[in-house]
C-alpha cells in the first residue's frame, strides 16, 4: 500500500473539512489542532480501507499503476470540491459521511477517463522550449510637437 498517496488524499480531505468549516475555525469545546489531528487520522483509515478497492476501478479500466493512482488524485479533487461547498454537508441526514466520501470517489472515478496514451511525465518531455528574442530598437521617430496654447 502506498502510504505517501493515502496521506496525501488524506491531507486533501482536511483541507476540504477545513474549508467547509466542518472543522470549526475556532471550536467552542475543543481544541482545534486536536480535531485536526483526529480527522486526519479518520480518513487514514478511511483511505487506507477503500484504496484497494478504488485500485481495482482503475486496473478494470485498463489503466497501470501510476494512472490509477492519477485517476484516485482526481476523483478526490473533485470530492474534495463537493466537501468545500457543502454538498457533501456537515451532518447528513439520510446517510452517513464518510459512506458519502466513499460512494462519491467511486462515481467520479466511473466518470473520469483520463488519457492513456501519452503519459503526463512524456508531455513534458516532448515539450518544445521558446527562445524569445530581445525586441530591437528603432531609431528615434519623428514626432509633431504640437504648440501650445498661447506660444507659437
Amino acid at each position: 500500500m502506498n502510504s505517501v498517496l493515502v496521506f496525501r488524499l488524506s491531507m486533501e480531505l482536511v483541507a476540504a473539512d477545513i474549508i467547509s468549516e466542518y472543522i470549526p475555525l475556532k471550536p467552542v469545546l475543543d481544541n482545534r489542532n486536536e480535531l485536526i489531528q483526529d480527522q486526519i487520522q479518520t480518513y487514514i483509515s478511511l483511505v487506507s480501507d477503500n484504496l484497494s478497492t478504488w485500485q481495482k476501478i482503475g486496473t478494470q479500466k485498463g489503466y497501470t499503476t501510476a494512472q490509477t493512482d492519477q485517476l484516485i488524485e482526481f476523483a478526490f479533487l473533485l470530492v474534495k470540491s463537493d466537501i468545500a461547498s457543502n454538498f457533501i454537508g456537515h451532518s447528513p441526514v439520510l446517510c452517513d459521511r464518510m459512506t458519502m466520501i466513499v460512494e462519491s470517489v467511486i462515481k467520479y472515478m466511473n466518470i473520469l477517463n483520463i488519457p492513456m496514451s501519452t503519459s503526463f511525465d512524456e508531455l513534458s518531455e516532448k515539450s518544445v522550449s521558446i527562445i524569445m528574442e530581445k525586441p530591437k530598437v528603432m531609431g528615434r521617430k519623428n514626432v509633431k510637437r504640437f504648440p501650445r496654447k498661447g506660444r507659437k
